[in-house]
């Protein structure tokens, strides 16, 4: 239990970054999503990608923030 959304939201988006930059995923033969990407780069591309799309910014006029009222419905923001 998360006493806020904002500490909930911080703890998902540590765990996001941890998911595609730190852990390996099997099924990638235990590379990392971001190691994944930047694969092509070390290769020969023209420059690194941007990792930083992993861990997107969620402030500003393009997010779109959901909240589940207590009877269910969803309301978007």
């Amino acid at each position: 239990m998360f006493r806020t959304l904002r500490t909930a939201q911080q703890a998902l988006d540590e765990w996001v970054g941890y998911y595609n930059t730190t852990r390996p995923h099997q099924s990638l033969a235990m590379a990392t999503p971001a190691g994944r990407f930047t694969t092509a780069a070390q290769a020969g591309g023209s420059r690194p990608a941007d990792v930083s799309v992993l861990l997107p910014d969620r402030a500003g006029e393009n997010w779109i923030a959901r909240k589940a009222g207590r009877n269910g419905v969803v309301c978007v923001s």
